[in-house]
């Protein structure tokens, strides 16, 4: 039995009767659908059109600008962008969102009203390479499913230092809200694996989500021990016919030393698709510190 920011958990589920978290979860699964279908429609355009991949339809498209667009830089020259929304309080905890592969910050577009709800200021970020973020000491790079086989891969050593976009991400919360606010990562795919890799040693981050992380991704666990990460609270979860996340989910679960908790989700969804599962949503926020 492990206790997780004061609750007991049995195993990969815990016993619970309906709570708020979980009706709400319910209506966000809703929005998490229409969101994951336009993604998909136009992931289906961008394979027909052969385009970069940018399904982000942000104010850089000519739209009203955002007020909540942040942007800043990394360690190696990339300018990161995200949305940045805080709640109407003082927040209690702020989370960095991590996509994964192919996608953009609007893949958490169902989740961030939920954290918002319970106190958190929120940073959805798109990560180097995605989205609005292809700028990199004034040059221009995206990743495309149309480029040359050695283009691709010299993309591909750039995205391997993707848990930069992350500190960077956190030190930038730091900054605009304080040195003592707690900052949570969650990370789905290759984003739970850089998120990993940017929470080891790193004791600005104060605990981590992981979706899928996984083997052989095109972002690699560097420490998959845990050993930098020590006694931290981490929550991981994969669904149950994933079965390469579903493994490595297990095997992260039983060599953390601290505050754990691991989800096996039906099905065989992966990355932020997982936020379709209501329950996965209420015990996401339960894990959360507040």
């Amino acid at each position: 039995m492990k206790r997780v920011h004061g609750k007991e958990y049995v195993g990969e589920k815990q016993a619970r009767g309906p709570s708020k978290q979980s009706l709400a979860a319910v209506v966000i699964v809703i929005i998490m659908i229409i969101s994951s279908l336009g993604l998909l429609v136009a992931f289906a355009k961008d394979d027909d059109r052969g385009d970069d991949g940018d399904v982000d339809g942000g104010a850089g498209d000519g739209g009203e600008p955002d007020p909540d667009r942040v942007s800043f830089a990394t360690s190696d020259g990339f300018t990161i962008v995200g949305t940045l929304k805080l709640p109407e309080n003082d927040p209690v905890g702020a989370v960095v969102l991590v996509h994964g592969m192919w996608e953009t910050r609007a893949a958490w577009n169902g989740l961030v009203p939920l954290l918002l709800d319970r106190g958190y200021a929120t940073l959805a970020i798109d990560v180097r390479m995605f989205g609005e973020s292809t700028n990199q000491n004034g040059g221009t790079f995206r990743l495309s499913r149309d480029l040359s086989a050695e283009e691709y891969g010299a993309l591909m050593e750039k995205l391997a230092d993707m848990d930069r976009d992350i500190t960077a991400s956190v030190n930038t919360l730091k900054e605009k809200l304080g040195p003592g606010v707690s900052v949570t990562v969650i990370g789905a795919s290759i984003g739970a694996n850089a998120a990993l890799n940017c929470a080891d040693g790193n004791p600005d981050v104060a605990s981590i989500v992981l979706l899928s992380p996984g083997e052989g991704y095109a972002v690699e666990v560097e420490d998959p021990s845990l050993g930098s990460y020590g006694d931290r609270p981490l929550f991981v979860a994969a669904a149950q016919g994933d079965v390469n996340a579903l493994g490595f989910s297990s095997e992260l679960s039983d060599r953390a030393m601290g505050p754990v908790m691991f989800r096996e989700v039906p099905g065989s969804l992966h990355g932020t698709n997982l936020l379709t599962d209501p329950d996965l949503i209420a015990q996401l926020l339960d894990f959360l510190p507040n």
